[in-house]
């Protein structure tokens, strides 16, 4: 998540836009999971180990009713993840990007839990076999963290590559979907109603 330390009730895109508040949501085996979060749902979210400096948070007090379920329903949906119960998320995301970033960031919540891909593999997925760059880089700007599975995308030769909350983050997460996934065939996901949500798309 690009910008950890915004206020409680600050606009994330501008002036006259919806507030946005950032907000402790859950724990998981290695810290704490902080996300950024609006009336229209998510906008960020990343994952911190226990020994990281916190972002500077919000109070929930502040959020309208609809941001307040959001948050109810993506604490419900992060503790079934993390106990093995569920992969699904269906919070309403809304990451702002680029009509391009976008359609990286919906096929990456095409990859199964249990499953990864290389960044060649994603490009061929979007009918862009060349541009496995440009969606490495759109890979790389993803600002919710695990909602929209970037640790699922790994290089041609199997290695983990990057991650933005680091390379044990990214292990952990992979190691935990394939004990309760990982029997999975390899085929994408059915699409999710949060996949086509991106409400903050330019």
């Amino acid at each position: 998540m690009g910008d950890g330390q915004r206020q409680h009730g600050r606009s994330a895109r501008g002036q006259g836009a919806a507030p946005t508040f950032v907000l402790d949501v859950a724990a998981w085996p290695l810290g704490r999971v902080v996300a950024e979060i609006g009336e229209d749902g998510v906008h960020a979210l990343s994952l911190f180990e226990a020994d990281a400096a916190p972002p500077e948070l919000g109070s929930s007090g502040a959020l309208l009713q609809t941001a307040r379920g959001h948050v109810e329903r993506l604490r419900d949906e992060l503790d079934a993840y993390f106990a093995g119960r569920c992969d699904a998320f269906t919070v309403p995301l809304a990451a702002p990007g680029t009509p391009f970033q976008a359609e990286v960031w919906a096929a990456l919540g095409r990859i199964p839990a249990g499953v990864t891909r290389s960044y060649g593999d994603l490009a061929r997925s979007l009918g862009r076999p060349t541009a496995f760059r440009a969606v490495a880089r759109a890979n790389a700007t993803n600002p919710i963290a695990l909602l929209v599975p970037c640790h699922r995308v790994i290089g041609s030769d199997g290695s983990l590559t990057g991650y933005a909350g680091g390379l044990a983050i990214k292990r952990w997460l992979l190691g935990h979907e394939a004990r309760f996934w990982g029997h999975r065939s390899g085929g994408d996901r059915t699409p999710s109603p949060s996949d086509s949500l991106f409400a903050g798309v330019a």
